[in-house]
C-alpha cells in the first residue's frame, strides 16, 4: 500500500498534470490549425493572383487579336476605297477624253 503522503501528492499533482497536458494539447492543435490556415491562405491567395494574372493575359491576347483583325479589315477597306477611287478617276479621264474628242471633232470645226 502507498503511503498517505504519496496518495495526497498524487491526488493534488495528477489533476494538475492532466489539466496542463490538456492545455498543451489544445495549444498544439491551435498552433497546427493556425499553421494550416496560414499555408492554405498563402496557397489560396497565390492561386487567386495566378488566376487573375492568367485572366489578364488572356484578355490582353484576345484584345491584341481583335486589334490585328480590325487593322486587317481597315486595311482591306482602304484598299477597296483606293480601287474604287482609281476606277472613278479612270472613268472620269475616259469621259473627259471623249468630251475632248467630241469637242475637237464636232464643236470646234463649226467655230471655224
Amino acid at each position: 500500500m502507498q503511503k498517505p503522503i504519496q496518495i495526497e501528492q498524487l491526488n493534488d499533482v495528477l489533476p494538475f498534470m492532466i489539466a496542463k497536458t490538456e492545455g498543451f494539447l489544445a495549444d498544439q492543435s491551435g498552433v497546427e490549425k493556425i499553421g494550416e490556415d496560414i499555408l492554405d491562405a498563402g496557397i489560396v491567395i497565390n492561386a487567386q493572383k495566378h488566376r487573375a494574372t492568367l485572366a489578364k493575359r488572356t484578355q490582353t491576347l484576345m484584345q491584341k487579336q481583335r486589334d490585328i483583325q480590325k487593322a486587317i479589315r481597315e486595311k482591306e477597306i482602304m484598299r477597296q476605297n483606293r480601287r474604287e477611287a482609281r476606277k472613278k478617276r479612270e472613268l472620269d479621264n475616259t469621259k473627259q477624253a471623249l468630251r475632248d474628242e467630241i469637242y475637237k471633232l464636232f464643236i470646234k470645226p463649226g467655230e471655224v
